[in-house]
């Protein structure tokens, strides 16, 4: 839409009028393009006795071209998972021809944390800039992460010194001890 202002001064009154133009193309024949949605799926599995932290996890995309068709719903920066003490499933979605990392930035105290199917590699050459529109009924690709923390139990302390012996034979009832109060006061 291209728009214009126009005046006009008259009587020492001034005059503002507007107008606008629209330019348009014609539309594609035929149905509208599908544009696949590639997908970071992040499982969190959480083994052990959880002390009820919960999870942070970040997924960052950088895109691999410069060629590449940019959409709006691409992952456009670091994107953080937030997941409860139980674990569970989140996705986000990834640019086209990206590579897509996964770390954990809140272990919860976890004693080991290992992650599992990261890098995603998304490659969707078929879609490219001189490509006059994307490919009908593609579905994208998805990336499946998991990332598991395991809380170890303490481990044992060192053994104290033993206690005292008691007399060797049958057990004897404690004697009672009597005695008169005395008042200091």
């Amino acid at each position: 839409m291209l728009r214009r202002f126009a005046s006009v001064v008259a009587g020492g009154v001034l005059a503002i009028t507007s107008y606008s133009v629209f330019v348009a193309a014609p539309a594609p024949a035929g149905p509208a393009p599908i544009i696949p949605k590639n997908t970071v799926e992040v499982t969190k599995v959480v083994k052990g006795e959880n002390p009820g932290g919960s999870f942070e996890v970040v997924v960052t995309c950088e895109s691999q071209k410069d060629d590449i068709i940019v959409l709006p719903f691409a992952n456009a920066g670091p994107q953080t998972l937030v997941f409860p003490p139980e674990g569970g499933t989140k996705s986000v979605d990834a640019p086209l021809n990206s590579t897509c990392t996964v770390e954990e930035t809140g272990t919860g105290g976890a004693s080991t944390v290992e992650i599992s199917g990261s890098p995603c590699v998304f490659k969707n050459e078929d879609l490219k800039e001189s490509t006059p529109a994307p490919p009908i009924d593609n579905e994208g690709e998805t990336c499946q992460v998991t990332v598991t923390n395991t809380f170890e139990p303490p481990a044992a302390g060192p053994q104290g010194p033993a206690g005292p012996q008691g007399p060797p034979g049958e057990v004897q009832p404690a004697q009672a001890v009597v005695s008169v109060a005395r008042f200091t006061g």
